[in-house]
């Protein structure tokens, strides 16, 4: 059966009255409940029959009597209702007569809640509207704000459009090329084009002349001069006589701009140099001549002087045309490390300072610098020159850590071998200082022979480093069906393949890298291995001819 409003809202009073703690409220509860429970009893249907059967009724007004006994004995003594106390009066008779009867205490107690609860209504009725104020308040100045941004939007598309119409406009009549001009700016290419493709066709015939000058002057021959017709006058009978005074003077006008002619000569070719360099290469390399007048396969002439830095305890300095190295050994005294108690330690480091090459720059190390320290490192551990149980003082107290540093003052390509060359050149002049034992247990070096009276040497005297198998490399560049032995800075940078390989005294292949291009053939790497055994010979020739200038020094 379906429930009316009434009903449901006196089951909710009913259900909501037990939670609650206070009496006003609960009074309030009751009274309301008792007006609801009249209304629902006075509703009938259509047809004139109550809408509720007496049983809900009767439920309705029990719970509401148990929620009006718990308020009647809640409430102090001069506020209980007045009941009639009469024993012969029965439950029945009593509830027919009435549910409960209120004191006049509890009349004025509702009358005062009813009072309250319309001040509450009117007090929240005016804040209600003191909202309702301010928000409409607030809802004009938002429009207000949002009139004023919508004109100033307004008027910045207005600016836009206005500024963008006349871009437009300016670029329309920018745009507009009339045949005129066409026509004179193609006129002004083909010329442009003309004198370019003349200019070059010079510069190509001046090159070749240059350089069969100098072929012919590397091979002692002398270029053929022009030759220039002068009239000569003979007599009958008579030897010739010499060119008349004007044409000497014509001669003499014609040797200045000879001379011009030379200079711009040179600065042509060195033009084309710069903007041509592999056609610039290539045709040196078909006259097997290179661009510094070297044969395809010679390397550059090379020195070693060895004691270069004092300070240090090995060193040497060594040139491979104008590429420039320093090597320096310095040693220090270190504890060995726990895999090999008997051995000392090599440390490379190489370094290329902003004078070796306009191409390094202050303050940022050089992108080929670790990766020749690397290489470098690699080659003397691998090739069995050093020994590293020589620099063993104390084996498991004490061994030698050789600071090995390479420093680049010209760099003109080939940097590698002329790094390793340096490197073995150290190593080969280094003299293991003097150790002692301090007080302390510490060990330091002494010069000289005065520490032999006053300390505990470990080792006796000075000693050379005994080396193995000396390792020397040699780089090609390979251009086509040409190799180039031992390249310059300049032929580095226009060919793309480098190999670079290295053999110990032994002739034996330590090390062979192959940098960048395509693929070589097996031919042509057993080529560049056979050059590399040539010029270790070559080297080994000039590191002995250094240690015997440096012996000869020290005699004198």
């Amino acid at each position: 059966m379906r429930l009316n409003k009434v009903e449901v809202n006196l089951i909710r009073l009913l259900e909501a009255a037990p939670r609650q703690q206070n009496q006003a409220k609960l009074l309030y509860y009751v009274t309301t409940a008792r007006e609801l429970l009249e209304q629902l009893g006075a509703e009938t249907t259509p047809e004139g029959i109550s809408s509720i059967s007496k049983a809900k009724l009767s439920e309705y007004s029990e719970k509401i009597e148990a929620l009006a006994s718990r308020l009647a004995a809640s409430l102090p003594e001069n506020e209980k209702p007045i009941t009639e106390s009469r024993d012969e009066i029965s439950y029945d008779e009593a509830k027919a007569e009435s549910p409960i009867s209120l004191s006049s205490g509890l009349r004025r107690r509702s009358t005062k809640l009813q009072e309250d609860l319309t001040d509450e209504m009117v007090e929240l009725a005016r804040q209600l509207k003191e909202s309702s104020l301010m928000m409409n308040q607030s809802v004009q100045e938002t429009e207000k704000i949002l009139d004023s941004t919508e004109r100033a939007v307004e008027h910045s598309l207005a600016s836009a459009g206005h500024a963008t119409s006349r871009a437009a406009e300016v670029y329309s009549l920018a745009s507009k090329t009339t045949c005129f001009q066409w026509l004179l700016i193609s006129i002004v290419y083909i010329v442009v084009y003309c004198t370019y493709n003349a200019i070059c066709i010079d510069s190509a015939n001046d090159t070749s002349l240059q350089l069969s000058g100098g072929l012919n002057r590397s091979t002692g021959a002398l270029p053929h001069a022009p030759r220039r017709p002068f009239s000569t006058s003979f007599s009958s009978g008579a030897a010739p006589t010499s060119p008349p005074a004007t044409a000497k003077r014509r001669m003499a006008a014609e040797t200045k701009p000879a001379a011009a002619s030379g200079v711009a000569g040179e600065m042509e070719v060195e033009a084309y140099r710069r903007l041509f360099p592999v056609p610039f290469l290539e045709r040196h390399l078909g006259e097997s001549v290179r661009m510094d007048a070297r044969r395809l396969r010679e390397a550059r002439p090379t020195t070693v002087a060895l004691g270069a830095v004092s300070s240090a305890h090995g060193s040497a300095l060594a040139r491979l045309g104008d590429t420039a190295m320093l090597a320096s050994v310095k040693l220090e005294v270190m504890s060995p490390p726990a895999e090999h108690p008997d051995e000392g330690s090599v440390a490379v480091e190489f370094h290329m300072p902003p004078i070796c090459s306009p191409l390094v720059r202050p303050g940022r190390p050089a992108d080929v610098a670790p990766v020749i320290s690397k290489a470098l490192e690699d080659v003397l551990t691998s090739s069995g020159m050093l020994n590293l149980k020589d620099l063993c003082l104390i084996t498991g107290k004490a061994s030698w850590l050789a600071y090995l540093d390479i420093y680049c003052l010209n760099a003109d390509g080939s940097l590698f071998d002329a790094a390793l060359i340096s490197a073995v050149a150290a190593f080969t002049h280094l003299e293991i200082p003097l150790v002692s034992v301090g007080d302390d247990g510490r060990l330091f070096t002494v010069g000289g022979n005065d520490g032999k009276n006053k300390f505990e040497l470990v080792n006796r005297e000075k000693r050379k480093l005994t080396l193995g198998a000396i390792p020397l490399s040699l780089t090609c560049a390979l251009h086509k069906d040409d190799i180039l032995a031992d390249p310059t800075s300049e032929e580095e940078s226009i060919i793309e393949t480098h190999v670079t390989v290295v053999v110990d005294s032994s002739d034996r292949l330590v090390s062979l890298q192959k940098l960048g291009g395509a693929v070589t053939s097996m031919a042509t790497i057993k080529e560049c291995i056979s050059l590399a055994k040539e010029r270790r010979r070559s080297l080994r020739e000039i590191l002995l001819d250094s240690i015997k200038a440096m012996e000869v020094d020290q005699t004198e």
